[in-house]
């Protein structure tokens, strides 16, 4: 009985813990349910929060993906322009190098040109040098065939004037005045072939010394006496006649050398000439 009192005692008691415990419950349920609603608002927040984060990061990525492929761009076109930038520098450096190969050869070729032009030149002054000489050479020649000339002349000028005093001598005056004209004619012209032509006339046409002397007094009263003249005086004027042929031979090679020899002038003055035109070009050109 003491035991159905105290069941029946514990009863109540016992409900009315149940019923705290069951209030409890729910407001552990309710406390619960409302950590759970922020729970879930946090995760909510936290996820709405990660989303725009996502989302922020998604357009940061997004532009930076952006932006790294319009660098890529930039750079790819940049590289692509250094690279046709760099074919261009390539292709003008082996122009250049052709160029400047070339003008290598070029400088090669005019430094041999003018170490050959310097060659030339000092051979070209030597050559004037010893045409100088030539020069000099030939006009002591000259010099001296003048003053053989000189000789010649007076030694031929000497024979006409003996040759007229002869022919004056024997009766043969109308050749002297002639004669006498034409050895004045020859001392004050001078010429070689003056000499030559007056030599000339009185030159014979034969092998025979008296021809002349008989053709030039041919007259009745001197034909006795030119017949007599030329038997004595035949040796004296073969001896002249010889010595006027030589003289007139020795007067044609002095003009043959002469004439020779004024080439041979004419010829230097115009090689000396045409050397410092040679010498005027390659200073030029150097």
């Amino acid at each position: 009985m003491e035991l159905q009192n105290r069941f029946v005692q514990l009863v109540p008691e016992s409900n009315s813990a149940i019923v705290n415990k069951g209030k409890q419950l729910l407001e552990y349920e309710e406390k619960t349910k409302e950590l759970l609603a922020k729970v879930i608002g946090l995760e909510r927040k936290k996820k709405d929060e990660k989303v725009v984060e996502g989302k922020k990061l998604v357009q940061t990525l997004a532009k930076d993906n952006e932006w790294l492929n319009s660098k890529f761009s930039v750079d790819y076109q940049l590289s692509r322009d250094n690279k046709n930038e760099k074919n261009i520098l390539m292709a003008e450096l082996e122009h250049f190098n052709y160029k400047a190969g070339g003008l290598q050869e070029e400088l090669q070729k005019k430094t041999n040109e003018v170490e050959e032009g310097r060659q030339l030149r000092a051979q070209l002054q030597q050559q004037i040098v010893w045409n100088d000489t030539e020069m000099s050479k030939n006009k002591q020649c000259l010099k001296e065939c003048e003053e053989d000339n000189n000789l010649l002349m007076d030694k031929i000028i000497g024979l006409k004037l003996k040759n007229n005093e002869l022919m004056v001598n024997h009766g043969d005056t109308s050749e002297a005045p002639c004669d006498t004209a034409e050895v004045n004619n020859i001392r004050f012209n001078g010429s070689l072939e003056d000499v030559k032509e007056a030599n000339l006339i009185q030159a014979p046409s034969s092998d025979s010394p008296t021809s002349s002397f008989l053709v030039e007094s041919n007259s009745p009263s001197n034909l006795k006496f030119a017949t007599f003249a030329g038997t004595k005086w035949a040796a004296s004027c073969s001896r002249d006649t010889w010595s006027r042929q030589c003289l007139v031979e020795k007067v044609d090679e002095l003009e043959d050398e002469l004439r020779g020899e004024k080439q041979k002038v004419a010829d230097g003055k115009e090689l000396a000439q045409n050397l410092v035109k040679k010498i005027d070009w390659l200073l030029s050109e150097t």
